[in-house]
């Protein structure tokens, strides 16, 4: 007695682990190919049952009427779908189509076409382009598709922040490309800022000078080992033949295998002189070591969100602040929030006075209130008092390696995990930081920090 069929018949107990509560909430991650920055990380549904045949789990979607089947499931047993909070969404759910797209790309072509100093940088790239004998003007052949292009468009600017170029580039829709059809591997190694920072901490030390060079049209330098076709560009079609279409003989931007195939053994290069921008970052070369910075981007971010004329305050989060996802307020646009998120992520490369309250804030990019958008203002009021801060690297007397690693107890009201934070120097400056929750639920201090050390 006390056993169910399935244990009284093999002598085992069976296993319950994987059955869930009917009509609870499932969230399924989105792949990053699938999504944009902004994007949602995963998509919210109702877990209904199983799949007929195995034990994945199938979930419904009312907001689009979609199933999907899927074993990788986060659930939320104790909470329920608001079928009120889209009761408009449910009512109209537009369909964004590729043509909708590309009309407004068209669109965006032709009202830079008509400006001077666009005209001049679509030309100049062209130009290059053929020089570097990228393409070939052909058929479609049997099997194959075309892939789409569109232009792009950038203002290049010095380190004080004044205009140095009007540049505009060719991109291929590489989202639009298939494994193993227009592409086959896709991995090149790149330098991580970690890297970058390492390296200028190394010149300080040494006294040494940083001087910084550029490749020409560095991704128009990779041979293809693909078959892979592109429409020609608009305003630029060749006369007579604008049926025909362009078989690519070398990468384009744009293109999934373009950082691989670019990687050669010689280059054409431009000597920059001294290193002073990288990557949004100023370097500033002193005599007593090197000062870099974000202060432009800060200026952008802040005139971005009209924030440039706000009240400085002393702290980017008030002292010992705690947050839940289901604070109190009035619901906001996620889609702001999550820019202003993205916006502040690359300011941590070197502002790690405002990692932790980033941290803190980037937890909560679903069921956004007023309440988390104030908290998230007071970091850009904190910043507009610390515009121009950086990192300093100089000569220390101690130069070594040198971490330190730190955590709470669970502080985070929601799921009561633990946040691990740590930090490595060399010499007398940081080049390295971290602040994160940690993956399992601590049951005391101690081991919340043997966690942390071990991150």
């Amino acid at each position: 007695m006390g056993k169910t069929p399935q244990e009284a018949w093999s002598g085992r107990k069976p296993s319950i682990s994987h059955l869930r509560i009917y009509g609870s909430i499932a969230h399924v991650h989105v792949p990053d190919e699938r999504r944009t920055k902004l994007d949602d990380k995963s998509e919210s549904f109702i877990f209904i049952g199983y799949d007929a045949n195995s034990k994945i789990y199938k979930l419904y979607n009312p907001y689009n009427k979609k199933i999907m089947i899927s074993r990788y499931v986060v659930f939320n047993e104790e909470g329920e779908w608001d079928f009120n909070s889209h009761a408009d969404e449910l009512n109209f759910f537009p369909q964004f189509e590729e043509n909708e797209q590309t009309m407004r790309e068209q669109l965006a072509f032709k009202e830079q076409y008509k400006k001077k100093k666009w005209r001049e940088a679509m030309d100049e790239e062209i130009k290059a382009i053929e020089k570097n004998d990228t393409w070939e003007l052909t058929s479609l052949s049997k099997g194959h598709k075309v892939i789409g292009i569109k232009w792009v468009y950038k203002i290049k600017q010095n380190a004080k922040g004044v205009i140095e170029k009007h540049k505009a580039r060719l991109v291929a829709k590489g989202y639009c490309q298939k494994a193993e059809i227009d592409y086959d591997e896709v991995f090149a190694p790149v330098a991580r800022l970690e890297t970058i920072k390492v390296i200028i901490s190394l010149v300080a030390q040494n006294k040494w000078k940083i001087q910084q060079m550029d490749v020409k049209s560095a991704f128009l330098n990779g041979v293809l080992e693909e078959e892979v076709y592109i429409q020609q560009p608009s305003g630029y079609e060749v006369k007579v033949h604008e049926d025909k279409v362009l078989k690519l003989k070398k990468t384009l931007y744009g293109l999934k295998q373009a950082p691989r195939d670019v990687m050669m053994k010689e280059f054409k290069m431009t000597d920059m002189w001294l290193m002073a921008y990288y990557l949004g970052i100023e370097v500033k070369q002193q005599k007593d070591g090197i000062f870099i910075s974000q202060e432009i981007y800060v200026k952008e971010i802040l005139k971005k969100f009209k924030m440039e004329n706000c009240k400085p305050i002393s702290t980017p989060k008030e002292y010992e602040i705690k947050m839940s996802k289901h604070e109190e307020g009035e619901s906001i646009d996620p889609t702001f929030f999550k820019s202003l998120v993205e916006s502040l992520r690359y300011l941590t490369c070197t502002r790690l006075d405002i990692l932790h309250a980033f941290g803190l804030i980037s937890r909560y990019m679903e069921s956004l209130t007023t309440t988390h958008f104030k908290v998230k203002k007071r970091i850009l009021h904190y910043l507009k008092g610390t515009i121009d801060s950086g990192l300093f690297y100089s000569v220390s007397n101690d130069y070594k390696l040198v971490g330190y690693s730190d955590s709470d107890w669970g502080e985070d009201i929601d799921n009561r995990r633990s946040t691990t934070g740590f930090l490595f120097f060399m010499g007398d400056t940081a080049f390295t930081w971290m602040s994160k929750k940690q993956p399992i639920v601590i049951l005391s201090t101690c081991e919340a920090k043997y966690v942390a050390a071990i991150s």
